[in-house]
């Protein structure tokens, strides 16, 4: 605007009393007597001629540049970002508890043998869903990853698999796997196989005295583990070393020396039946009771 009235292009600019007005001013700003300058302006422009031109593109102030930053625009992104992120993580809630959980089976494969009776179980679910194997729990790493061992009877064995999610949805494999052909020697010397009402289940007065004689003769303590009708998760220490901790399968049996005790933890004691030196002590306690025990030399 200033650079056309000083150029005297008058016409285009504005309407004629906004541009006398702004003369005016221009002229008392820079010193000027405004009664001195408008007939200057009045003999350049011809206030008739102007109307009957127009203005083909209208003159825009100029506007200084702003940052791209200001605060509304900062509060705009945050929120963004917050309702993006909200509806991403409700997405993920609905398709993992919409959806049957994933369960990945790496170890074992089907239909292998467990010569040495046991075998290694990992594999892998949704972290959140609840995880059991045989019906026992397992628990899960953050990652929803598992591994443990498991220890399985003669014969064939079935490991069940199962994952089930907050919704209830449920994801279910099986594994069969070959339990040994024959029980090591010193298992099956030692194994009479009891069962719930047998002459073994209770032992008098005079068994437990021989029992304890023979006991203190032994060089080593042995301890043998009959588990049915249920499984039993065990954890076993020897001597104060840890020496098994696993899932063992109703009709298994797992045999643990030591040189001068043995703890047992079973986490169902109804169906956790002990020998020592091949004498049966009975069950540990009750059905799905957790029981704690100590054997000495």
């Amino acid at each position: 605007m200033l650079q056309s009235i000083e150029a005297g292009k008058f016409f285009g600019l504005t309407d004629p009393l906004y541009l006398k007005g702004f003369i005016r001013a221009y002229a008392m700003h820079v010193g000027l007597d405004e009664n001195e300058v408008m007939p200057f302006f009045r003999r350049e422009y011809d206030e008739q001629q102007h109307q009957q031109q127009k203005l083909a593109k209208p003159l825009a102030p100029i506007e200084s540049k702003k940052s791209k930053f200001t605060p509304g625009r900062i509060v705009i992104g945050v929120l963004t970002i917050a309702v993006l992120s909200l509806a991403a993580y409700s997405y993920n809630q609905y398709v993992s508890l919409a959806l049957t959980p994933s369960l990945e089976i790496t170890s074992p494969q089907d239909d292998i043998t467990a010569e040495n009776g046991q075998v290694e179980v990992s594999g892998k679910t949704d972290p959140d869903a609840q995880f059991t194997l045989n019906g026992q729990s397992v628990a899960l790493t953050p990652e929803g990853e598992f591994n443990l061992t498991v220890a399985v009877s003669q014969g064939t064995n079935t490991l069940q698999f199962k994952s089930v999610n907050k919704l209830g949805k449920t994801t279910t494999v099986e594994r069969t796997v070959i339990g040994p052909t024959r029980l090591a020697q010193n298992e099956a010397a030692t194994n009479p196989t009891p069962t719930p009402g047998s002459s073994t289940e209770v032992l008098g007065e005079q068994s437990q005295q021989n029992q304890s004689s023979a006991s203190a003769s032994l060089k080593t303590l042995e301890i043998t583990v009959v588990v049915g009708p249920s499984p039993v998760w065990l954890e076993v220490s020897a001597d104060s070393k840890s020496t098994f901790s696993g899932l063992i399968l109703p009709g298994a049996t797992k045999v643990f020396k030591s040189n001068k005790e043995i703890k047992l933890k079973s986490g169902n004691a109804g169906s956790t039946r002990i020998l020592l030196h091949g004498v049966d002590q009975g069950l540990m306690g009750e059905e799905n009771e957790v029981v704690e025990k100590v054997y000495k030399k």
